[in-house]
């Protein structure tokens, strides 16, 4: 008997490399106020090295042998495995529902992604990240990356909401306070 589907909604941040999706994540997650429907993070796995010290420590990605990732693939254990730049990533089923068990998820997502989860029967809320003002140290120049987010960005799912990630002052914190507010509003739907 295949697991029932857990119905809290999964707040999908899609936008381009360097628009801030896993940090907006990562912040949001501290700043969640509903203690009744506990947020959680969707961890991904990618066969890639991580970029910093402190995005390992920061960031909830889990960084495999590209083997582990094809072996769960070979099993139908992922919900998810999208390549990207020359890496995987990848979400198992498991980690989805852990995720959702209590409450709703967030997580940084691809465009297709979205599609796959929503067609899986999950409830994804995809939300767009614009990145503005980015500094050009942020904004990614890998030409395979931008190529793939130029494809994935063809065919956008239906998004629930657009917010602009501005990496001036401030930008940041005003991001976070209006995801939150955004997500928080709609978990409180009736």
């Amino acid at each position: 008997m295949k697991d029932a589907i857990p119905t809290f909604p999964l707040f999908a941040l899609v936008g381009p490399g360097g628009a801030g999706k896993t940090e907006l994540s990562v912040r949001l997650l501290n700043l969640w106020p509903l203690r009744d429907r506990p947020l959680s993070y969707v961890r991904t796995l990618t066969d890639r090295a991580p970029r910093s010290r402190k995005q390992e420590e920061l960031i909830p990605y889990e960084f495999v042998d590209r083997r582990r990732i094809l072996s769960l693939r070979g099993r139908n254990r992922l919900a998810e495995c999208a390549p990207h730049a020359g890496h995987f990533y990848a979400v198992t089923h498991a980690e989805i529902r852990r995720a959702l068990a209590d409450g709703p998820a967030v997580m940084a997502l691809t465009e297709d992604g979205c599609r796959t989860f929503a067609q899986a029967g999950y409830h994804v809320v995809p939300i767009r990240i614009v990145p503005v003002n980015r500094p050009k140290r942020l904004t990614p120049t890998d030409p395979a990356r931008l190529a793939d987010d130029a494809e994935r960005a063809k065919h956008p799912p239906d998004f629930y909401a657009e917010i602009e990630n501005d990496f001036a002052a401030d930008g940041l914190a005003r991001a976070l306070a209006a995801l939150n507010d955004l997500c928080v509003a709609y978990v409180s739907l009736p």
